[in-house]
């Protein structure tokens, strides 16, 4: 199967003419972004953007999640947390430090894509395609990103009132 095959194919049923709006644009992006995860539990993926503003909507990073470079891939046996899933020895949310999962997450893997490259993630916006979990929203607010869109839920309560806590902007963009 050729994911490029499948997009193209997608683009060419949609009408001329047809556009999303800027934020359904760049999360649209973040799915993309998502096709390279190798997580066995889920794929997430993360655009960073300088701004929203006219003449200023340029991607700085994208992220999806997955194992550090030149480790095993998760659904390759390297996550021993998917692995206990697998064999039914663990639920979604539990035993997390017996089983640990050390992939990056797609929010951070974009902001390290960024550090690396010494672009600063000041004031940039961010697009995922979940909500972020609470790790995640503490290095968003540190990054000092101030408005985070996402797609779908995540089961965070507490990560979302953080990031309210600390003033940065949650969109749920809907389909």
């Amino acid at each position: 199967m050729s994911i490029l095959k499948e997009i193209k194919a997608l683009v060419n049923e949609i009408p001329l003419g047809v556009r999303d709006d800027w934020e359904q644009y760049f999360m649209s992006k973040a799915y993309i972004a998502s096709l390279r995860s190798t997580c066995g539990s889920r794929r997430v993926g993360a655009v960073i953007v300088n701004s929203l503003e006219k003449d200023k909507r340029n991607i700085l990073s994208t992220g999806y999640n997955g194992y550090p470079s030149g480790q095993p891939h998760c659904v390759d046996g390297g996550c021993p947390r998917f692995e206990a899933k697998k064999q039914g020895l663990i639920k979604s949310g539990e035993y997390l430090d017996e089983y640990p999962c050390d992939a990056f997450h797609a929010e951070a893997n974009a902001m390290f894509q960024m550090q690396r490259r010494g672009i600063s993630t000041e004031n940039s916006v961010l697009f995922s395609t979940t909500f972020p979990c609470r790790q995640c929203a503490e290095k968003i607010n540190g990054a000092g990103i101030k408005t985070v869109y996402y797609a779908e839920g995540y089961p965070d309560e507490v990560a979302k009132s953080y990031l309210e806590r600390y003033g940065i902007n949650v969109i749920h963009v809907q389909e």
